[in-house]
């Protein structure tokens, strides 16, 4: 006896939803690899998994049950048969044994919850009426009687060529035999523990030969981690790892982190990876990175380092931010670091010229900072926030002539997303507030102005906050 032979409906869950995701990547790799095709893109393996979920909980049938019976009709969402990845079918719906191609359907979503509503007509259950294939499911039934495990679906869902139906359920391997396999490896995917209400996936290595000085050198020439340094990709996972793999590229990264929330790791934390050694107007502000400079130590020797999958013009997923927030976390902690606004930047403050948008005006600098219980919910300190200077030099200045400021010299940072009242902004900015107007400066340096009463409104509202 095993899980298939629980019932369909009322059945219960044994993986949980990150670990469906993760086990649902690895497989879907792996097959695309061997056929030589291009992988499921993170965001739409999570689109097909966060459906899953989404249709076992309104239908009530196992969401991984039915998640491991897809993987196996589709070779893990390579298809290659009848069925084509465009129909957005996810278990051969209507693919009959003379050729048809089956169903197809607008978007994942709705092919998937198209798969529950066959289930259910499979198991008698009136709920499965609105099935497309209703007439033939019924028809079926007469002959042979319903469905009400994962395994009698064999010989009924899924029918082999002269084999007589009654006989393919007892067969060694048989249909539900390979869900079962699928359904036990998915529930046995380890996922890193939660942190903070955080769920990572677990890591996957693809080891890069450039590391450590001279190459190949582990270990980081007694020198300590002193910083988490976050980057752009500008490309998928794929090409990460490709690019990583090559000796010619002589560029690598501690951890790649993807859309989907998927981790991988390239060097091993206790090396160096080549990442951050192109020191170009680096922040100065940062401690550890100016005593760097000074001393000739090169920073790649002083920092992790976590390249995001995506381009520094698009939005960050809310799974990456996720998994980047924990992974962040845990090598903080494991580092006995505490997060701030020096243990934790980007990487345009050491390369202010060439990577000047790594990782770019769209990453949540204000959120990742606040849900790190940094002190000021601001973003990094770089050479384009002029405000900051014009404050510190203006305050200063007065101060050391005895003279009040007349001006009212406010630094502050937003706490919300303002595009929508200026649209040139990143979410997070700084703003410096004076007597008539507030000027706006983001992490690229964008520059925009409202009039006070707009300032006033948003601080009412709790949108900003004084960098004190």
């Amino acid at each position: 006896m095993g899980w298939v032979d629980e019932g369909i409906t009322g059945g219960a869950s044994h993986a949980t939803q990150a670990q469906a995701l993760a086990y649902l990547l690895a497989r879907n790799v792996a097959a695309a690899q061997a056929k030589k095709i291009e992988p499921l893109a993170p965001d739409v393996a999570a689109t097909i998994v966060a459906a899953f979920w989404a249709s076992g909980t309104r239908h009530g049938i196992a969401p991984d049950g039915a998640l491991s019976e897809s993987i196996a009709e589709t070779a893990a969402y390579t298809f290659g048969g009848q069925v084509a990845a465009g129909q957005h079918n996810p278990a051969g719906l209507g693919a009959t044994n003379d050729g048809a191609a089956g169903g197809g359907w607008r978007d994942w979503p709705s092919g998937i919850d198209a798969m529950f509503v066959h289930l259910l007509a499979w198991c008698g259950d009136p709920r499965g009426d609105g099935d497309y294939r209703i007439a033939a499911v019924r028809g079926a039934i007469r002959e042979k009687g319903v469905a009400t495990t994962w395994r009698s679906l064999g010989g009924r869902w899924a029918v082999r060529d002269g084999v007589p139906w009654q006989q393919q359920a007892t067969m060694t391997a048989n249909y539900g035999d390979g869900i079962e396999a699928h359904w036990q490896a998915m529930a046995a995917t380890k996922v890193a523990a939660t942190t903070k209400g955080t769920t990572m996936s677990a890591v996957t290595d693809y080891p890069s030969p450039n590391f450590g000085y001279p190459q190949g050198e582990h270990g980081r020439s007694g020198q300590k981690v002193e910083a988490i340094v976050i980057h752009i990709s500008e490309g998928s996972l794929a090409s990460m790892r490709s690019w990583f793999g090559q000796p010619a590229s002589s560029a690598s990264s501690t951890y790649g982190i993807g859309k989907a929330g998927q981790r991988e790791r390239y060097v091993k934390e206790d090396d160096s990876p080549w990442t951050n050694g192109d020191v170009k107007k680096a922040d100065l502000s940062i401690p550890w990175l100016a005593r760097a400079i000074e001393q000739g130590v090169n920073p790649n020797e002083l920092t992790e380092t976590i390249e995001g999958e995506g381009f520094y013009t698009e939005p960050v997923p809310e799974a990456k931010y996720q998994a980047i927030l924990a992974t962040v976390r845990e090598r903080l902690a494991a580092r006995g670091l505490t997060a701030s606004k020096t243990t934790v930047i980007g990487h345009f403050q050491i390369n202010g010229i060439d990577r000047a948008n790594c990782p770019g005006p769209n990453f949540p600098w204000a959120r990742l900072y606040h849900d790190l219980a940094v002190t000021a919910n601001v973003g990094p300190k770089t050479k384009s926030m002029l405000l900051l200077t014009a404050w510190e030099l203006g305050r200063k200045a007065l101060a050391d002539a005895g003279a009040p400021d007349p001006y009212g010299l406010y630094l502050f940072e937003a706490t919300a997303d303002l595009t929508g009242i200026a649209p040139t902004l990143p979410k997070a900015a700084q703003c410096l507030v004076c007597k008539k107007a507030v000027l706006w400066v983001g992490n690229a340096g964008a520059v925009d102005t409202m009039h006070r009463g707009q300032y006033e409104g948003l601080v009412t509202a709790g949108k900003v906050q004084e960098w004190r």
